[in-house]
């Protein structure tokens, strides 16, 4: 069975859209439950909740510790599905979604499944709304047929979903990553994946499970993209794994070596546009690597050169 995980947080109008989505498939005669996780909202979340609260398999619990995380965690704690299946509270459903999902587990035995994400721009994008914004903002095609999804890496948490034993096995979800309030930390998901990845797990993508992603015009500008890319780069320092000197040395390296490839490169981009999409990608990707950078010397700093010069019984 498979469990529908949707944590939410102060988005009421836009929960209500992708509530009144899952419940308008024309399968939900296959066995599911919603377990639909507040995180503390104070904006008319409870009565979204309520309006749905008659569709057999609903159920709404509050998560006060703050996090999307936390409240993934307390859903997967709450659940009783095999399958749990991570979906944003803005994203609209296809009509197949549950049965295209729950047919992909039957048929493969994988441990994680991502679906297909297509962008649901409310308003005109503009004229710099070029692939690495729409990656951003966790548009996922990776074609028209299932295939395997290597390491994960490209697929997102609006739309994926596990076996619940590989992922408790493997941890849960990371509660110092992902979305907190507003701050905009992601990798939790694609933490999960790689731990699942490295034991051997299944990785597939379906691009028969489809959603649609609801992107408001508040999305669409630079000031947006610059915090999510500085989200990201602190996301990656966050989620690196302990190491010995070497390998932290050789990640401040290429951090480094990235940082000044695309600081080299600002310039003659914004020649040629700066209001187009070379210059504008090439921002984002330097903000999280000025992000990074500094995060990686103090992991290499802390991690390594103090504790040399830290006397022995100090």
């Amino acid at each position: 069975m498979i469990t529908a995980l949707v944590c939410t947080y102060n988005r009421a109008p836009t929960l209500r859209r992708m509530l009144t989505s899952f419940y308008a498939q024309d399968c939900l005669d296959l066995p599911h439950e919603l377990i639909l996780v507040d995180n503390n909202s104070t904006d008319e979340t409870q009565a979204v909740a309520a309006e749905f609260a008659h569709q057999p398999g609903f159920r709404c619990i509050v998560e006060t510790k703050q996090g999307l995380s936390p409240a993934r965690n307390r859903g997967i704690a709450e659940s009783t599905g095999d399958i749990i299946a991570c979906l944003d509270d803005d994203v609209l459903l296809d009509p197949q979604w549950l049965a295209k999902l729950q047919a992909c587990y039957d048929e493969t035995g994988a441990q994680v499944v991502g679906g297909r994400s297509y962008l649901v721009i409310e308003g005109d994008p503009p004229p710099w709304f070029g692939p690495d914004f729409r990656r951003y903002l966790s548009e996922v095609d990776l074609g028209d047929d299932r295939c395997d999804a290597g390491d994960g890496s490209r697929l997102f948490g609006l739309n994926v979903s596990f076996n619940k034993d590989a992922l408790l096995h493997n941890g849960g979800f990371d509660a110092r990553l992902g979305r907190t309030g507003g701050q905009l930390l992601c990798g939790e998901e694609r933490t999960l994946i790689a731990r699942i990845h490295a034991a051997q797990g299944k990785i597939l993508y379906e691009p028969a499970a489809r959603v649609g992603h609801i992107i408001d015009a508040n999305r669409l500008n630079m000031a947006y993209f610059l915090r999510l890319c500085a989200g990201t780069g602190a996301s990656h320092a966050l989620s690196d794994q302990p190491a010995a000197w070497p390998v932290r040395l050789r990640r401040l390296l290429d951090t480094l070596a990235k940082f000044f490839v695309y600081l080299a490169a600002m310039p003659a981009a914004w020649l040629a546009g700066p209001n187009r999409y070379p210059y504008r990608a090439l921002r984002c990707r330097f903000e999280r690597m000025r992000t990074l950078l500094p995060l990686r010397w103090d992991a290499l700093w802390h991690g390594v050169l103090l504790q040399r010069r830290t006397p022995p019984g100090a």
